[in-house]
């Protein structure tokens, strides 16, 4: 335990040790011989997947008391919101440390409007239509712009849905071949509905190797979009142990919106999660426990 704290923490011996004693005086942590639990006799099965880390994420999680809200749950969750924000205001998603201070490269149309394009009649968009500039931002804007604020309601709205409107998903942009577009890594800013530019665009050596999983569709990649989370937008609002299930749900929601805005427009698409984690988090400028990347989708033109 002390070993696996060390290299999270990155600290020494004695300060992880330090760390994990106040863990335990929580009752956040228990001895590994000392816990007890459904399924725990069956570790071994799941390491045999490679799955140990999933097989002790939800052991950890699995008895979870959460509120009853047939009884008093959505009375005690109010209460524990206007705790919250008594003691720090929300972080708003459209804020992003890494390019909130940076100026828009590349415009895109407001989110409704791209949604309107995609809801006209469709029939000059058949399979088989070309990647441009134009569709590309259309998709972008559909997935990741912000909508205009619905019956005097705060919290931000995009087209996906988000638990608690916290929308703890970021989108980035590889273009890879995409004309009217510079050749590069770019973050997609959905509060400006904008682009910004952030890397260079790496070698096909990097590409096949890092982003292995996006080209494995029958067709080669003109654009990948790479999906992360801002992990602290979610931990807000859900403080328990299965926040990051949740993060999962937002981020297949998105995923799934960028493939039906791409059928819309005849564009292929392929979702997978097969990426180098650490290596794509690098490229982006990120650091993986403060947002991680979490799948992609390759899209092309041209396909039917």
């Amino acid at each position: 335990m002390i070993a696996a704290a060390c290299e999270l923490l990155q600290v020494s011996e004695t300060r992880a040790a330090a760390a994990v004693d106040v863990l335990v005086d929580a009752g956040l942590l228990e001895a590994e011989e000392g816990a007890v639990a459904p399924y725990a006799d069956r570790r071994q099965t799941w390491e045999a997947h490679g799955w140990t880390a999933a097989h002790d994420y939800h052991l950890a999680t699995w008895d979870y008391p959460f509120v009853d809200y047939d009884v008093d749950g959505w009375t005690r969750d109010r209460t524990l919101m206007a705790t919250y924000d008594d003691v720090e205001a929300d972080v708003s998603v459209w804020v992003h440390d890494r390019c909130s201070h940076l100026a828009g490269d590349f415009s895109l149309p407001p989110a409704d409007e791209a949604l309107e394009t995609l809801t006209a009649p469709v029939g000059h968009l058949a399979a088989g239509s070309t990647l441009s500039a134009e569709k590309l931002t259309i998709l972008l804007a559909s997935t990741f712009g912000r909508l205009p604020p619905r019956g005097g309601a705060k919290k931000p709205r995009r087209s996906s849905p988000s638990g608690g409107a916290q929308h703890p998903v970021e989108g980035y942009i590889v273009n890879l071949s995409v004309p009217g577009i510079d050749r590069g890594v770019w973050h997609i800013r959905g509060r400006d509905n904008d682009l910004v530019r952030i890397a260079s665009l790496p070698g096909d050596e990097w590409l096949t190797k890092n982003l292995s999983g996006l080209f494995r569709a029958a067709w080669t990649p003109e654009a990948v979009v790479v999906f992360t989370a801002v992990f602290a937008r979610n931990m807000y609002r859900y403080r328990e142990p299965r926040t990051l299930r949740t993060i999962f749900l937002d981020t297949g929601h998105l995923i799934a919106t960028l493939e039906t805005a791409a059928a819309a427009q005849g564009i292929a698409s392929f979702a997978h999660h097969g990426m180098d984690d650490p290596a794509v988090e690098q490229l982006l400028g990120l650091t993986g426990l403060r947002e991680g990347a979490m799948a992609g989708v390759g899209l092309a033109g041209g396909v039917t």
